[in-house]
This record gives structure tokens, sequence and C-alpha cells, in this order.
């Protein structure tokens, strides 16, 4: 464009019919070299997402329909070509599963443990990324608890996933100590190991950091009924109420 606005002015005569022709030439072989350069990065930064954004909201679709295995088969479509995109599937398959645990009942056969072995090891591909980020390591506690909960009455690996699932509580703690969600995460897990006198005082810590936190009084109250320890809620579920509680 600069060359275009200056020509005149540094030009003092017409090129010949030649030298015009060559310099076009010139100029179309830059421009092809620059459509070749640029279309590496379109394709991957452009393409290559669009593609795996439609596979994982056919994935999602497909879970919420209640088709599990096959919504399990898209998500793994949709990550199969790495890009950039992957930990945000990653995260939408993670959460899902976190607030629809009853999906998995829906799997035949050894397909459930199948699933929730995959499932983590996305929390923990996500969590490879950043072991400092709290809210990782808080989404791969509770697909560790659920893994936990699902191999019941099996022992073994009741307790290998209920202690995986309270150290990565422990890491998202660690990363931010000052969140109260995180506390109530590590009472539920807790609760799972049936740990319940260290489930009570992790909730009451939890009010301590936030006083005016509604949730921490609603889920106190739950565990206490959920304990038959009734009497004790009265003053809980005033201040579930009292702060916004549902």
């Amino acid at each position: 464009v600069g060359w275009m606005g200056g020509k005149n002015k540094f030009r003092t005569e017409v090129a010949s019919e030649s030298t015009n022709l060559s310099q076009k030439k010139s100029e179309l072989a830059l421009l092809l070299i620059l459509l070749i350069a640029v279309s590496a990065p379109i394709y991957y930064f452009n393409v290559k997402p669009a593609e795996t954004f439609a596979r994982s909201i056919t994935a999602y679709d497909q879970l919420v329909k209640g088709e599990p295995a096959e919504g399990l088969a898209s998500f793994k479509a949709a990550l199969a070509d790495r890009g950039i995109l992957d930990r945000d599937v990653r995260s939408v398959l993670i959460n899902f599963s976190i607030t629809n645990p009853h999906f998995f009942d829906y799997l035949k056969g050894n397909q459930s443990k199948s699933a929730l072995d995959y499932i983590i090891s996305l929390a923990e591909k996500n969590v490879s990324y950043n072991p400092q980020s709290s809210i990782r390591q808080m989404q791969l506690a509770q697909v560790l608890g659920l893994a936990a909960r699902s191999s019941y009455p099996d022992m073994k690996l009741f307790n290998y996933y209920s202690a995986q699932s309270i150290q990565a509580i422990d890491a998202s703690i660690a990363a931010s100590p000052g969140r109260v969600n995180v506390y109530l995460v590590k009472a539920q897990l807790l609760l799972i190991r049936s740990e319940n006198k260290a489930a009570l005082a992790t909730i009451r810590y939890a009010i301590q950091l936030n006083p005016q936190f509604p949730d921490a009084y609603c889920r106190l109250a739950q565990v206490n009924i959920l304990l038959q320890n009734e009497p004790n809620t009265e003053g809980e579920l005033d201040s579930c109420l009292k702060w916004g509680g549902v």
C-alpha cells in the first residue's frame, strides 16, 4: 500500500511492458507464498477448533438425551485430533459427569469403570497444564470421588480412589485456601470415606472463612440431618435462609 501511494512521486517514467509483467509475476509469487504461510495457522486456529467444537456439541447433546455410550464415543472423536480447545472440551465432559453421575448407571458391564477411568485421565491432563489450578484439582477430586463410590464394595479400589480424591482436594485447597466451596467438596469426599467428624469440622472451618456464605450453613444442616443430628440443625437452617440459601 505504501509503495502504491508513492510510486508516482518516486518514479519519473513509466516502466516498460516487460518490466510490469515481471513485477506482476513477482507480486503473484509473493502472494502465493503468503497464502501458503498463513494456511497452516488458519487451519490450526480456526478450522480445526471449529470442527472440534461442533463434535463436542453433538457429544454433549447425546449425553443429555440419555445416550452415554454414544456421547462418550463422540467426545473421544472430538478429542482424537489434538487442538487448542481440548482442555475446554475435556472440562465439558468432566463437569457433566460431576453434575450428572447417574449417567454412568446406563452403561453396561465394564463400560462404567472404563468411562470413569477415561474421564479421570482427562481431568489429570487438565491438571497437568497447571497443577496450581484450584478448579482443575477440585474437578479431579470430584471425579475420583465418583470412582470411589462406584467401586464400592470393592474396598481395594474404593480406598485407592478415595485416597487419591483427598490428595487432589488438598492440592486444590493449597492453591486457593480462601475458597469456601473447595472445603465443602472436601467435606463430601470425607463423608464418602465415613470420616464424619472430619467432614463436620471442615464445613465449620469453611463457615469461619466467610460467615455470610449460605451454602456452608445449608451443607452443615444437610450433613447433620444425614447423620441424624437433627437437634443441631435449627440454627444452621436459620443462617442458611438468612444469607439467601435455597
